[in-house]
């Protein structure tokens, strides 16, 4: 979750700093190494941001599975042993 919040406020930044490296570039601004730069860096929080939210979702995804998985194994099993245990549901005659 804390990555994700990172790759939004890099997004944020990055489209800012990218409109005002625009801008310096066609006023000719003097700042606009002052604005690469900070577009630069931005973007690389952003693209770090972002991959670091997709390992975050895929593990998170992973353990709910294996959890599932966990559960599903545990049911089977007591379902195994309280049939093998030769308890029945049904009368006997």
């Amino acid at each position: 979750m804390m990555w994700t919040i990172i790759f939004f406020i890099g997004l944020g930044i990055f489209c800012a700093s990218l409109g005002f490296l625009l801008h310096a570039v066609l006023e000719r601004n003097s700042r606009r190494l002052l604005f690469a730069i900070l577009t630069a860096v931005s973007y690389c929080v952003l693209l770090y941001g972002g991959m670091q939210a997709i390992d975050e979702y895929k593990m998170r995804h992973a353990i709910k599975e294996q959890a599932t998985i966990n559960t599903l194994k545990e049911l089977a099993t007591k379902t195994t042993k309280s049939t093998a245990g030769g308890t029945s549901s049904s009368p006997q005659k």
